[in-house]
């Protein structure tokens, strides 16, 4: 019932692919097709679509347009949409995210994360999976955890986006619409059935180590590696920001100081 994977990406973090696509090898067995949609291309995973934009939602709709050109997605189809750096881990079973999808299908829904954030009410139940419906007020609608999308919908909120000028994936998220969007759990654990963190191992552009030292599984060593040098050789820029923001605070405060003593 899935179809394939779609991971994003963009050129800075292109360098992490092919390990990510190793871990996703390894921890999700009999997975459908990966197929990565980047910026340019410089990866070695052969089953890509390079769209040289920084506009992150013309990016993917080009790529989604590209899959529908060549005959792999169509109308109906699900898909996983996953961003490069939430990549699972832990094991995955594919038989419960294949459950997933089919219930999907038969009920003609057309969203469901895997992150069991937002959840509201209980909709179903799938064996050891519960599926929510998401709040109402959840702001991140279109939210880019790992979710199970109909190709249709979500080339239908990609296109709301780039009609927008929505050009980054954090603002994407806040995109609204009709379509009644759900979550899912595991019952026993009260998880996401996607195992990574809420971040991913990029928290808007910085590698996040909370997510790093999550790795612990042999197979992240390269990846692992990799986003630590990363992240040294961007300390300095972490540094000056935050001294920048605690200036900030403090300079705000010392005129706060003012104003009430010449109240």
């Amino acid at each position: 019932m899935l179809k394939t994977i779609v991971m994003t990406t963009y050129y800075k973090n292109e360098k992490y692919i092919d390990q990510c696509i190793k871990v996703l090898n390894i921890f999700w067995k009999g997975h459908p097709d990966i197929y990565v949609v980047g910026e340019k291309g410089h990866f070695k995973h052969s089953k890509k679509y390079s769209v040289d934009t920084s506009d992150w939602s013309v990016r993917l709709a080009q790529g989604l347009n590209f899959l529908a050109r060549d005959g792999i997605l169509r109308d109906g189809d699900y898909l996983l949409l996953l961003n490069e750096d939430h990549v699972p881990l832990l094991p995955i079973s594919n038989e419960k995210i294949e459950k997933i999808a089919k219930y999907m299908k038969i009920n003609k829904i057309a969203f469901v994360s895997l992150s069991g954030y937002g959840r509201d009410k209980l909709e179903s139940k799938i064996d050891d999976i519960e599926i929510y419906a998401q709040s109402e007020y959840m702001e991140f609608y279109a939210e880019l955890q790992p979710s199970i999308w109909e190709f249709n919908h979500l080339l239908c909120i990609v296109s709301k986006a780039c009609q927008e000028r929505i050009s980054d994936p954090w603002r994407f998220e806040y995109i609204k619409d009709t379509e009644m969007h759900f979550t899912s759990i595991y019952a026993y654990s009260g998880k996401g059935i996607w195992p990574s963190r809420l971040e991913g191992f990029m928290n808007k552009g910085r590698v996040s180590l909370n997510s790093v030292f999550a790795m612990k599984n042999p197979i992240f060593s390269k990846l692992r590696l990799r986003l630590i040098l990363d992240f040294l050789y961007d300390l300095p820029s972490y540094i000056a920001c935050w001294v920048k923001k605690k200036l900030r605070s403090i300079m705000a405060r010392i005129k706060k100081w003012k104003f009430f003593m010449l109240a």
